[in-house]
Parts: C-alpha cells; sequence; structure tokens
C-alpha cells in the first residue's frame, strides 16, 4: 500500500488516465531490488539498461576524479535514476550510485520502458520532459562548478598582484578575462560579487583586496 502511495508521484504517470496509470504502476512495482548499506546500485563496470525509482531510503552519487569520489547528488525517496544506462550505454555508466542504508527500488528495465513508450505515447512525452529536467539540472551544475572555478582563479590572480600595484585600466580587464577563459561582462559580475561581500574595492577600473584572508580561502577551492 505504501508503495502504491508513493508510486503515485513517478513523473512517467503525469497526465494518465486512471486505468493507464494503474497499469503503468504494475509494470513499474513488476520488479523490485533492497540494496544494503553501501552496496553499489548503479556503476561504470554493474549495471544492466534501466531506470530506478526510489521507494524507500537513500543513496549517494558519486564520480572518481584523479582517484578521489567526489559526492554529486544525493538520492532521496520518489527520485528517478539511471537514465544514463539506457539507449546505447555501451556498458559506460558515468558515476557511481551507492546505498545509504537498505534502500529498496523499482527497477524499470530498458524493455519495458519502450513497451510503456509504445503502449502509452503520454509516457513518453513524460519521459522526454524528465530528461530535459535533468538536461537544464546539469547544466545549472556546470554553471555552478565552473563559477567556482572562475573566481578561484580569479582569487589567486589578486594574489599574485597583490603588493605590485592595483590592477586596473580596460586592456588589463581584457587580458584578465581572456586568461581566465570568462567573457569580460561575467568577469565585471564576478568582481561586483566580490565587492559587494567586502572582499575588494572595484572603482574606475581598479581592484583592490580588502579581505585578504577570504581571498585566500577562495584561491585554494
Amino acid at each position: 500500500m505504501q508503495n502504491e502511495k508513493l508510486i503515485d508521484s513517478l513523473p512517467l504517470l503525469n497526465g494518465l488516465t486512471k486505468e493507464d496509470a494503474a497499469a503503468v504502476k504494475d509494470a513499474v512495482l513488476s520488479v523490485v531490488k533492497e540494496y544494503f548499506s553501501g552496496e553499489v546500485i548503479l556503476a561504470e563496470e554493474c549495471f544492466s539498461p534501466s531506470l530506478l525509482f526510489v521507494l524507500e531510503g537513500r543513496a549517494s552519487v558519486t564520480v572518481r576524479r584523479e582517484g578521489k569520489a567526489t559526492l554529486l547528488n544525493t538520492l532521496r525517496t520518489g527520485d528517478l535514476f539511471g537514465a544514463a544506462s539506457l539507449f546505447g550505454a555501451n556498458g559506460c555508466y558515468p558515476t557511481t550510485v551507492t546505498a545509504k542504508g537498505t534502500t529498496r527500488c523499482a527497477v524499470i528495465g530498458e524493455e519495458t520502458l519502450v513497451e510503456l513508450i509504445r503502449r502509452y505515447p503520454q509516457v513518453g512525452i513524460n519521459y522526454i520532459r524528465f530528461l530535459s529536467e535533468k538536461i537544464r539540472f546539469l547544466n545549472e551544475r556546470i554553471d555552478t562548478l565552473s563559477g567556482r572555478n572562475v573566481e578561484s582563479k580569479l582569487a589567486k590572480f589578486l594574489l599574485q598582484a597583490d603588493g605590485k600595484g592595483a590592477l586596473h585600466s580596460h586592456c588589463n580587464m581584457s587580458q584578465l578575462a581572456s586568461a581566465l577563459d570568462v567573457g569580460r561582462a561575467s568577469l565585471y559580475r564576478l568582481l561586483r560579487k566580490m565587492e559587494q561581500n567586502g572582499l575588494i574595492t572595484f572603482e574606475g577600473g581598479i581592484i583592490q583586496i580588502v579581505n585578504k584572508i577570504e581571498i585566500e580561502r577562495i584561491s585554494k577551492q
């Protein structure tokens, strides 16, 4: 009964008639797997093409960079994941999903999903909508990470320039934007943000450090 109530939040069900939704729910709940704490649910070397819907528990999503696992996301009850394993993944899944405590998931295999889309076109529309939301989320994450990277680079540059005279002139700004691989408009927004946070002063194209301790912290991110 608990699964029946939770499954109503599955994005694939949006816009379906009561009868069609019931049929889709039966198909989704036909395969339910339980994973124990620390058990890998999905990974590059450990997956079958499937969408998974978290019925109970949590799971961490990590990626390995330079031998270190970096946490990207935490999946919770009601989350749908695994799309990257479908339709031509060729044995390559980009992240590792690991159970945090006992975690139960409904497993929607690729063949099952294809059959549901054939029978109920609205499921296909819902799946495309789900993927579009994922793309927007990933783009936001990329923007955030890129922004942090640029901010760190800028902080390092300011520390290197500290004591050598204030950075000034529009020509230097253009060179700095090029060195940071960012547009001048984005550079100016970042400088204004630093100024508003009391880290620097930025007037007439001249930059001076006000809070060196915080600038040093940012430079190490």
